[in-house]
């Protein structure tokens, strides 16, 4: 059973930006894995899009929605003492920003207990998954 971690960039690609194929992806995932930082990254910015006057109302309301239910399919990992210290550490690719430091530490400390599978579209994050030897999707993109 593959274990797959959900990154923010790749929620906000599948709801958001409304690709289906990768939220097809998520959805058929046995285990996934996301951080609590990758929800509320997520909700920011429907909320950014919806006071951006980016999405309607009835829009904002369905996507919300739609992330919420994913989210609950998710086992999520807080953003504990052991991923601020492994964040503070260098990775790979440098430099990390800190909230993607908080993903790339949430993702290494998974991957000792059987992370195999990234969600990323963010170049840094796909970059430094694919360092640290897991498959990224959906695909590693270049910085």
């Amino acid at each position: 059973m593959t274990t797959a971690y959900l990154e923010s960039s790749a929620l906000l690609f599948a709801v958001l930006q409304g690709d289906e194929s990768l939220a097809r992806e998520i959805a058929e995932q046995e285990r996934l894995l996301a951080s609590t930082l990758t929800f509320l990254e997520g909700h920011r910015a429907l909320l950014r899009a919806l006071n951006n006057r980016e999405i309607p109302p009835r829009v904002y309301t369905a996507l919300k929605k739609q992330m919420s239910d994913i989210e609950q399919s998710c086992a999520l990992r807080a953003i504990d003492q052991p991923v601020l210290s492994r964040a503070r550490e260098p990775f790979f690719v440098e430099p990390v920003r800190s909230l993607d430091a908080i993903h790339l530490a949430t993702i290494d400390l998974a991957k000792a207990a059987g992370l195999e599978l990234v969600f990323s579209t963010d170049p840094r994050v796909a970059q430094n998954a694919d360092a640290m030897g897991l498959r990224v999707r959906p695909a590693a993109a270049s910085a």
